[in-house]
């Protein structure tokens, strides 16, 4: 299920857990790096709603575009130590871990030389999310895993701007990493996918909505799926036939979603498959039941 509805003592108690989690297996000090400074944000909000505070007085204390990444970042870090802490001591990110928790609070505050927190941290999330599904990750570069007996390589991508000619450099070089880690496996029977994070190209990037813009599960992926249809209808056609190997662009939304009337959020990570071979063919086939056991 994308969108699960959590309060507010429970998405703590989980940041807790990953915390916790994250120290042990980095060796990290006490609040070191973007999740400590999360958890501070997150238990300054919670004072603040649970303290009465009238909803106007709230949105002046809190700035949104601040509020909105901590609840983004905080329910991604969860969904990382989720999916990947049941990960052998062999096969953990270590490396990728550390270099994820790095990073400004909010990526307003990011250039383009310091972003590689937040791509590492797309690219974690990405894996975890298959991971929380029962899909066998097999590597992190950038994502590697099994399903049905097939070896997928996803080039993960993380849109910096929202320019077009920057969105197509981005989907160019995405596109040609793929294809020669493709290469790099020859004589495995690997198909290629690139993922795509939608924050700065779908308004969602500094807006954080205070009470759920949507009500049900079905509209927030409806949401996500028109969005990732408007941008393939855009730069779609430049992924098509590249080694005929990069079967699928896999477009994925990512919202908190807080609803102020009973004080709870829903974290969504929705991934939307957008197949790039034909219709009926075994790989369109495998990529409509991947999707299935993605959003089940």
């Amino acid at each position: 299920m994308a969108y699960t509805v959590k309060t507010f003592d429970a998405i703590i108690d989980e940041l807790d857990e990953t915390h916790s989690w994250l120290q042990e297996v980095l060796q990290l000090p006490d609040g070191a790096g973007r999740l400590g400074e999360i958890q501070t944000e997150i238990a300054r909000i919670k004072d603040l709603v649970e303290s009465g505070i009238a909803e106007e007085e709230l949105f002046r204390q809190v700035d949104q575009v601040t509020a909105y990444h901590s609840w983004i970042d905080a329910l991604g870090f969860v969904r990382i130590w989720q999916g990947l802490s049941g990960l052998s001591d062999q096969k953990l990110p270590r490396r990728l871990l550390r270099r994820a928790n790095r990073g400004s609070l909010s990526p307003e505050q990011e250039s383009l030389d310091d972003s590689d927190a937040r791509n590492v941290f797309f690219q974690l999330e990405y894996a975890a999310d298959l991971s929380t599904k029962g899909i066998k990750i097999r590597g992190f570069d950038d994502v590697e895993f099994e399903f049905e007996g097939t070896l997928y390589l996803a080039e993960c991508k993380r849109l910096w701007s929202d320019r077009p000619r920057a969105v197509q450099r981005n989907i160019d070089k995405a596109a040609s990493q793929l294809v020669r880690h493709l290469d790099a496996v020859r004589g495995k029977r690997a198909r290629g996918l690139v993922v795509i994070a939608l924050e700065s190209i779908a308004g969602l990037k500094s807006a954080l909505p205070m009470e759920a813009p949507v009500a049900i599960e079905a509209d927030v992926i409806g949401y996500t799926r028109r969005v990732a249809g408007a941008f393939m209808d855009v730069y779609g056609e430049s992924l098509v036939g590249l080694n005929g190997r990069i079967i699928a662009a896999v477009i994925v939304g990512k919202m908190p979603i807080h609803t102020l009337s009973d004080n709870t959020f829903g974290p969504a990570f929705i991934p939307t498959i957008v197949p790039l071979v034909p219709r009926g063919s075994m790989d369109y086939r495998r990529l409509r039941r991947l999707a299935r056991t993605l959003n089940a």
